[in-house]
């Protein structure tokens, strides 16, 4: 089987119609167009006059019908705005708030408790003093049957995965 391509490969003649049109002075994009050297992309064009050694371009003047010139504006005075009302503190809209949730039902919409979040061992604490310390004392630990009924249900489910694994 041939390597040849029909347009990886440039014909004399489409070598000549190149060089034609490149001395008429039309770009490349325009050369690619008209579809007279093969149906070759603009860089194709541009590669092949470069290895033509085909004269670079000058780049073209900017004409003064393109040229607008700058308009000064004079400066804008800003409007006073009326002052914004007393926001309450963001920790009591519930984004920097105490997260300790005051129901045992519906937690999606249940109330946070939003007081002021503590900074305690060097970390931010997702409660306020309060409940930072009812959740981190022995009392509100879980209990030692309920330790142990975690423990059982964690057993049985990686049986339960293991006999799945086998079958």
């Amino acid at each position: 089987m041939s390597n040849f391509h029909p347009l990886t490969t440039w014909t004399e003649e489409q070598d000549a119609e190149l060089r034609l049109l490149w001395d008429e002075g039309r770009s490349a994009s325009q050369i690619a167009r008209t579809g007279r050297c093969g149906d070759r992309s603009r860089n194709a064009i541009i590669g092949r006059a470069h290895r033509l050694q085909l004269t670079a371009r000058a780049p073209r003047p900017v004409s003064d019908a393109c040229y607008t010139p700058r308009i000064v504006r004079e400066p804008r005075v800003k409007a006073e705005r009326p002052a914004k009302p007393e926001a309450e503190p963001r920790y009591a809209s519930g984004s920097w708030g105490c997260l300790w949730i005051e129901a045992d039902h519906d937690l999606a919409n249940a109330p946070k408790c939003g007081e002021r979040r503590i900074h305690k061992n060097g970390r931010d604490s997702s409660y306020c003093a309060a409940h930072h310390a009812r959740a981190f004392t022995a009392a509100y630990r879980i209990s030692d049957e309920e330790r142990e009924r975690r423990r059982d249900l964690g057993r049985r489910n990686i049986a339960r995965w293991n006999a799945r694994a086998r079958a």
